[in-house]
């Protein structure tokens, strides 16, 4: 791809990115064609630095979140989550953001699922010291459900046909953004479907933990099961559109 200013006489039916473009490719160490582009990067991530950066929480005989080097994705590693098979049966991947202002933010992954899950959800938890907003985004595997966490505490199913294809190793990629100043969604994404939610309201309850975003990806196996999926990628995003 070449570094030349915008205005360079290209030779026609050449691809160009604006230099802008090359730095936003350097943020996020990949091709800019397989992300959704729109937000200012926080943080992005391949693993090459381990799972330092996150807290893990575990529930159940076996369960277990570690790096690994094989079925990766662009990168060189990949996390790989694996669900206890009893008790709580979960595990989740998680990043504390300090709160640089209320914006819209987004959470972007790139998942392979391995094999079958009960679901995985990707989550944006914001507080503020009072409340807690919370936006949650949920793939039940059986039947390739989505659903969102409505204000009320329930889920509510939305419409993005298909389920997730498991070949070996196929990504996909999936997208939350919520805004914390009006406290409510904006829009979910999974591969090349888009639904817009903007006017739906965050679930908010009472909370006095410390401003601070907490974002991640959480993991639920089918009972009596080891279930697991492998994160390729994991993006923060401000500023959403």
């Amino acid at each position: 791809m070449p570094d030349l200013p915008d205005d360079y006489p290209f030779l026609p039916n050449s691809v160009r990115f604006p230099l802008v473009d090359l730095g936003e490719i350097a943020a996020r160490l990949g091709s800019p064609v397989v992300y959704d582009r729109r937000g200012e990067v926080l943080f992005a991530d391949h693993f090459v630095n381990g799972l330092a950066p996150y807290t893990i929480l575990s529930s159940g005989t076996g369960a277990e979140g570690l790096v690994i080097s094989t079925d990766v994705d662009q990168g060189p590693y990949a996390a790989n989550l694996i669900a206890g098979s009893d008790g709580g049966a979960s595990i989740s991947l998680t990043r504390w953001q300090a709160p640089l202002f209320a914006s819209r933010y987004g959470i972007e992954i790139s998942v392979y699922l391995p094999g079958t899950i009960e679901y995985f959800e990707i989550a944006i938890l914001s507080y503020d010291g009072v409340n807690l907003l919370e936006g949650r985004l949920r793939f039940v595997f059986i039947g390739g459900v989505w659903s969102y966490r409505a204000s009320d505490g329930s889920y509510q199913t939305v419409s993005i046909p298909g389920l997730f294809a498991s070949s070996s190793p196929m990504y996909h990629w999936v997208k939350l953004v919520v805004d914390t100043q009006t406290a409510e969604y904006v829009r979910l994404l999974a591969n090349d479907t888009v639904i817009d939610l903007s006017g739906v309201e965050l679930r908010t309850t009472v909370s006095g933990l410390n401003p601070g975003l907490n974002v991640g990806v959480l993991l639920k196996s089918v009972a009596g099961s080891n279930n697991r999926i492998q994160v390729g990628r994991f993006i923060v995003t401000a500023n959403e559109p």
